[in-house]
């Protein structure tokens, strides 16, 4: 299936071929992100194991697994180029769904798939299309992991 422009899929080459792929639909969602913005906005919680931002003399990065989708999902927008994330640090999921209605961000790794989330979030008052899962774990409640 090769993306036209109008959905979040992604062209991948199977075995992983990242330096090519079509240019994306002017006036897309995508092409904003790649030709406009220059940078994916990733919106992201500072959580154990799934995101933490580190600080070195080297500067700043993200690590986890929260951080690892969106390197990929760089990756996978910018020709194999994983350096093309701005991550946004954010302070609970409902943050995240107001992130993605003001546009501050373009993604937001690691909010639990919900019928909620899916259909009416309601902090917002729309739905949201996910991912296919990449962690199954324990909600313990209202996004809770």
């Amino acid at each position: 299936l090769l993306n036209n422009g109008s959905t979040g899929l992604h062209f991948a080459y199977p075995l992983g071929k990242s330096t090519e792929s079509p240019d994306p639909i002017a006036g897309s969602t995508i092409h904003s992100i790649t030709k406009e913005q220059g940078k994916l906005r990733c919106g992201i919680f500072d959580r154990v194991g799934f995101g933490k931002e580190i600080v070195s003399t080297k500067g700043t990065r993200w690590e986890g697994m929260d951080a690892d989708y969106c390197y990929a999902l760089s990756a996978s927008l910018f020709k194999g180029q994983t350096n093309k994330v701005a991550f946004v640090n954010l302070t609970n999921f409902v943050d995240g769904f107001q992130a993605l209605e003001s546009g501050l961000v373009d993604v937001v790794a690691g909010v639990p798939l919900t019928i909620e989330g899916d259909v009416n979030e309601t902090s917002t008052g729309k739905g949201y299309t996910f991912s296919l899962p990449y962690f199954y774990g324990g909600i313990n409640g209202p996004y809770n992991i």
